[in-house]
């Protein structure tokens, strides 16, 4: 989807390593809450951006994502 991203948007996702989980999207987004973490997570899917790769279930409590593109500015 091709969306006007803030700066920090932009500098948080180049920060997040290729395959992460949701720990690292609050460490490098700077969120407080697992409803924040899980809202960014859900926007980023939602444009395409990371695709799931496993759900928690299948790997001891983590979910792991992977960025499929990036941001263009």
């Amino acid at each position: 989807m091709n969306v006007r991203r803030q700066q920090k948007t932009i500098e948080a996702f180049n920060r997040l390593p290729e395959t992460f989980t949701n720990e690292d999207v609050m460490r490098c987004f700077n969120l407080s809450s697992e409803g924040a973490v899980h809202s960014k997570t859900r926007r980023l899917m939602d444009d395409h951006l990371i695709v799931k790769v496993n759900d928690s279930r299948t790997n001891g409590g983590k979910t792991l994502y992977r960025k499929t593109g990036s941001i263009i500015v």
